[in-house]
């Protein structure tokens, strides 16, 4: 995700489980959230303090206030306030695909109004949503069918379509 405002890009480090900025002006590389090599899924005020595990795809809100990512191993979505760095679940508790739960999410995209967060599941090869209507509500499913077997099939109905393992998103 790129910050133009603050001349950032933002990594998810996966393999370190940690977030790290680049100063896309001084080269200067920082980490933001979470210490290296230590997994584990504590939010925290300070977000050296918290924990993460193998943060994976970023979506930044449209008026780069909160930095979104995907936890596919410990199923979650977490955020990021910015600039302060609070670390905070969005959604999610352990594997499953219920209205609270994720199963394994990967690729995460925000709408341009910063109230629909667009996850894509890799084990469900589905697309899921959240709406946020002052805070982050059900999980619903938007394309896909999480019962049926992985494919290409495109529906007449955007449950009827079939995915693969899909991974990336982009709005």
């Amino acid at each position: 995700a790129v910050d133009d405002n603050r001349g950032l890009l933002y990594v998810a480090d996966t393999g370190n489980h940690i977030l790290r900025s680049i100063n896309i002006s001084t080269g200067e590389v920082a980490l933001m959230a979470g210490a290296a090599a230590t997994p584990g899924t504590a939010d925290n005020s300070d977000p050296l303090a918290a924990t993460l595990t193998g943060p994976y795809h970023l979506a930044l809100s449209p008026d780069a206030t909160e930095l979104y990512w995907t936890e596919p191993t410990s199923f979650l979505v977490r955020k990021m306030s910015l600039p302060a760095g609070t670390v905070a679940l969005v959604k999610g508790t352990t594997h499953g695909t219920s209205t609270t739960q994720f199963s394994s999410p990967h690729g995460i995209a925000l709408n341009e109004a910063g109230n629909t967060l667009y996850v894509s599941e890799a084990d469900t090869n589905a697309i899921r949503t959240l709406t946020n209507s002052g805070s982050w509500g059900s999980i619903s499913t938007l394309a896909g069918d999480p019962a049926a077997p992985a494919g290409s099939l495109d529906g007449m109905s955007l449950l009827n379509s079939h995915f693969n393992r899909p991974l990336g998103l982009c709005y």
